[in-house]
């Protein structure tokens, strides 16, 4: 499989767990649940959020500062948005 492939499914698992409220079962078993869980859960919305699909939906840096720092939320959709191009 090639390694984009791989990327684009995690992305999916990520964004899927994201839908369903359950980010946080995308942490590392072995971090124990030691974590700050609001903080885990801010970064990785943020993190889908700079990997949207539309690029022209992704935040700016300032952005990406503001909501890591909790000034602002990122508004994402629960279902991933597939683009296509021909």
């Amino acid at each position: 499989m090639p390694n984009g492939s791989l990327d684009f499914h995690l992305f999916a698992w990520v964004w899927d767990l994201y839908g369903q409220g359950k980010l946080l079962s995308a942490v590392d078993e072995k971090l124990n649940n030691n974590v700050d869980e609001k903080q885990v859960d801010r970064l990785m919305i943020v993190g889908l959020w700079c990997a949207h699909p539309d690029n022209s939906s992704r935040p700016s840096i300032k952005q990406v500062t503001q909501a890591l720092n909790f000034e602002i939320k990122p508004n994402l959709p629960t279902k991933m948005l597939l683009l296509f191009s021909c």
